[in-house]
């Protein structure tokens, strides 16, 4: 995918998650402003780790495995930080906040690899 494309597929899975998110009966107890900001840093923070990545992986192979384990400290430091702080802040919906928020992790993690193994198979085949 090129890069306006995986930003726009990005946004369409954090509408996706966040309207899925909030229409669950288990999701009412969350407070909603946590959840959308849960669901906009981790689709914010996809599009940009891949337009890192992708940049990086043109440049050297040592410069493209800092950039995705730069990308995976921050996303993870961040992830930590935003449930960590939900659960010290609120008291109703921990459970259902912490396995929402990393079901929207995994599907953008997974966006993200698909596209990148895409992205990087086509560049070394180009390469050859």
């Amino acid at each position: 995918m090129k890069g306006r494309l995986f930003n726009l597929t990005c946004l369409a899975l954090a509408l996706l998650s966040w309207t899925v998110g909030s229409s669950w009966s288990v999701m009412d107890e969350v407070v909603r402003p946590w959840w959308s900001i849960a669901v906009v840093f981790v689709s914010g923070s996809t599009a940009l780790s891949r337009s890192w990545v992708v940049s990086a992986a043109k440049k050297s192979p040592m410069g493209f495995v800092n950039a995705v384990n730069g990308t995976t400290a921050v996303k993870m430091l961040g992830m930590l930080i935003l449930i960590a702080s939900y659960l010290i802040v609120n008291e109703n919906g921990r459970v259902a906040f912490a396995l929402a928020v990393f079901a929207v992790f995994a599907a953008h993690l997974t966006l993200f690899v698909v596209d990148l193994a895409a992205s990087l198979s086509k560049d070394k085949k180009k390469s050859l």
